[in-house]
């Protein structure tokens, strides 16, 4: 018996039918945001990104695989975040993460390392809850240790107190990472830093860990730092 039965070939829907489902997600999705106050969500994190000279080409790369790893870890119904880089304009908070990708992709390295200042203005401008820093060098405008930094600070360890206590006093720790070699400059003033606002310290070797390894100071992973096992496998690279 012939088989009369019709060959189904799958319709593909209209081109101006895509469209319009593209753009009705997209109108929903800018409702949602317009809905949600990024200075009222629990966790409001100011990002000080270091964008000076040193970090060059590769550690900015990094740096923006780094970002990007923290927001897809984060959850925009409770999470905004701030960008205050050392060098370029900063942005305020939002909790529409591909903004933030999107502006800290264009970030390049050049400039100094003016660290108080920059966390100064991020506590003085935005409520945030929590402060997290990364850099590859030492504050080149002030240091919260007893020392004038080998000469390279342009202000004295007062200005770097005097920040401190605008956090301490909002109860905003400052999680802080040092790129670089232990025991250096720059690693003992991230530490004493972390250490005198309540924050986490950790230490990368280089930016490539730093690319895997930040998103653990997300609000999802930021635990897991308590486990001191745990973050000496973060600081060497591996994935958790």
């Amino acid at each position: 018996m012939e088989n009369n039965t019709a060959l189904k070939i799958p319709i593909k829907p209209p081109i101006g039918g895509l469209k319009k489902g593209i753009l009705a997600n997209k109108s929903e999705h800018d409702k949602y945001m317009a809905s949600i106050d990024p200075k009222t969500v629990s966790n409001r994190l100011g990002l000080v990104i270091d964008d000076s000279g040193s970090m060059g080409d590769d550690g900015m790369d990094n740096a923006h695989k780094a970002v990007q790893g923290f927001t897809a870890n984060c959850d925009m119904k409770d999470t905004s975040i701030a960008v205050y880089p050392l060098n370029a304009n900063s942005k305020s908070l939002v909790c529409d993460f591909d903004l933030v990708n999107l502006y800290v992709n264009g970030l390049r390295a050049t400039g100094g390392t003016p660290i108080y200042t920059v966390l100064e203005k991020l506590i003085t401008n935005e409520s945030i809850t929590r402060a997290i820093l990364f850099s590859d060098g030492s504050p080149t405008d002030s240091n919260c240790i007893e020392k004038d930094n080998d000469g390279w600070s342009s202000r004295s360890s007062e200005f770097a107190k005097k920040v401190i206590k605008l956090y301490n006093k909002k109860e905003v720790p400052v999680d802080t990472i040092f790129i670089g070699t232990e025991g250096s400059s720059g690693y003992n003033e991230m530490k004493e830093l972390a250490r005198l606002t309540n924050g986490i310290f950790i230490n990368f070797k280089d930016s490539n860990s730093l690319a895997t390894g930040l998103k653990y100071l997300s609000p999802r992973y930021v635990s897991l730092l308590a486990n001191a096992e745990i973050k000496e496998r973060i600081q060497r690279g591996e994935t958790i």
